[in-house]
């Protein structure tokens, strides 16, 4: 498994880009910690995580109130032990949306070992597309 013993926080995992990143990184061992504005779909993703063997925990948090985001990563930070990775989903303007797989592998990669030799602390996920 390519991150298991790793701690991750998903921010939007209630989202169709966050749940799917959600559950990659669950399939590959990853303990995940699912957060987002409405609690519901998140607690399903998590149910779906934890019956397909791994775990998940789910929590009510905007993404949008820095505060919260941090109160919320500092708790988690202290239950888990630490953070290895943190997927906040950004909004940006696609002239070409990527699949849900293409996003959810990518970010399972760069969050494995298998990603050891890549040094930038951005990864920017948008199809290759940028706006000027």
């Amino acid at each position: 498994m390519l991150l298991r013993n790793k701690t991750v926080i998903i921010y939007g995992a209630g989202e169709a880009i966050g749940s799917a990143v959600a559950r990659a990184f669950g399939a590959e061992g990853a303990r995940v910690f699912l957060s987002g504005r409405r609690l519901g779909p998140i607690q399903t993703v998590a149910r779906e995580i934890a019956a397909a063997g791994g775990s998940a925990e789910a929590a009510q948090v905007d993404a949008l109130d820095e505060e919260g985001i941090e109160r919320y990563t500092d708790r988690v930070a202290e239950q888990a032990g630490g953070i290895d990775v943190r997927w906040l989903e950004d909004m940006t303007l696609l002239k070409r949306l990527s699949t849900l797989a293409e996003v959810a592998n990518t970010a399972m990669f760069l969050a494995s070992d298998h990603a050891g030799a890549i040094t930038g602390a951005v990864a920017n996920l948008t199809g290759g597309m940028s706006v000027d």
